[in-house]
């Protein structure tokens, strides 16, 4: 698991502890004494402290979902959600290990963005480096036909001289031209800059309201979050978690603040007999493909299943996402050439307009 999950301030490896419980529970075997044992060949000293503390709490008359919500206390605020809705279910072990996979493939998930943003990154740093220079060098080019203009014996002895009309042409174009490419280096220093903070900290940014809202990345987050909060209410609800509860739990997992407000509120809506599809549809927002999935129908499936079909799909949509949105930021910060061209093309015009002016 990945650092952030700690006891007494170092990472603890709650994956392996929700292994240990489950496969003790399973085995019939006395979870304390297996607790204590297998303390003693864990090689990490944070994880050994929690199997001895989680064993002696065990020992003393306290029940496996009341000693993990002791330990929970000292954690961060979604992992001790994730260990509070593991004591939900009747076997704590299990329901738990499955949501910290979950956890760990969602945070995969959101890793993954670092691959796919390094290429548009890498664009953007070139592009921020070179395209100052060749403005400047272009710019300058710029003024000097602007002033052999201004002096056309350079050019020819008898040339007539040039129109101060054609001369304030050059000045346009080449100020105009100018001027949208800095403007477009702007552009892109801009877009540069978000995708770096994303690719820096992109499972911290999961709880920022701004990142959903983006164009691209944020359909991605939307998609990943999702598939998230499909996978734990499916196994809440196989566990046998009462609807409530389970959206009361998903809504203290989730990282989304609109999606955990509307959990909250679905959750308060089905408490009060509103239909599941119904109270989630209060959220404008909401994916339609989620309201579909949940929405009553003559079909015996059950809730749990509908859950963990939308899982799957939301997971294989987040895995098309990653291939677009490589190739789309690519060529949209590979757009940025088009600045470098632009003061070329302006001294090209600027020249062609001052030759025409010396050929009459």
């Amino acid at each position: 698991m990945r650092p952030g999950a700690r006891f007494d301030g170092s990472p603890v490896d709650w994956e392996r502890l929700a292994d240990v419980i489950s496969q003790s529970v399973r085995s019939d075997l006395p979870l304390p004494n297996a607790l204590e044992a297998l303390a003693e060949d864990c090689p990490d000293r944070a994880t050994k402290s929690a199997f001895r503390q989680l064993a002696t709490l065990i020992s003393r008359g306290m029940s496996l979902q009341d000693g993990l919500r002791r330990i929970s206390n000292a954690q961060s605020r979604e992992l001790r959600a994730i260990l509070e809705a593991g004591t939900l279910c009747p076997q704590p072990g299990e329901a738990l290990s499955r949501l910290l996979k979950l956890r760990s493939h969602y945070q995969e998930s959101l890793f993954d963005l670092r691959a796919v943003l390094g290429y548009p990154i890498l664009c953007g740093l070139v592009i921020m480096a070179g395209l100052p220079i060749l403005l400047s060098q272009w710019l300058t080019s710029g003024f000097s036909l602007i002033n052999l203009a201004n002096y056309p014996d350079i050019w020819s002895v008898s040339a007539p001289d040039c129109s101060s009309t054609s001369s304030a042409e050059i000045v346009v174009q080449v100020s105009v031209w100018w001027l949208a490419s800095l403007l477009f280096l702007v552009f892109i220093v801009l877009a540069t800059a978000v995708l770096l903070v994303i690719a820096v900290g992109p499972t911290r940014l999961s709880s920022a309201s701004w990142i959903y809202r983006m164009p691209l990345v944020g359909t991605y987050y939307r998609m990943a979050a999702l598939s998230y909060l499909a996978g734990v209410m499916a196994e809440l609800l196989d566990q046998g978690v009462r609807m409530p509860a389970a959206l009361s739990a998903a809504a203290r997992v989730s990282r989304w603040p609109k999606l955990k407000k509307a959990l909250e509120e679905a959750s308060r809506g089905t408490e009060e007999g509103i239909p599941l599809g119904e109270a989630m549809a209060k959220s404008p927002w909401m994916s339609a493909t989620f309201l579909a999935f949940l929405a009553d129908s003559s079909q015996t499936i059950p809730l749990e299943e509908r859950f963990r079909a939308l899982c799957s799909l939301f997971d294989r949509q987040v895995s098309s996402l990653r291939a677009v949105l490589e190739r789309n930021l690519t060529g949209i910060m590979l757009l940025g050439l088009i600045p470098a061209l632009m003061p070329l093309f302006a001294w090209f015009v600027a020249v062609q307009s001052c030759l025409a002016t010396f050929t009459w």
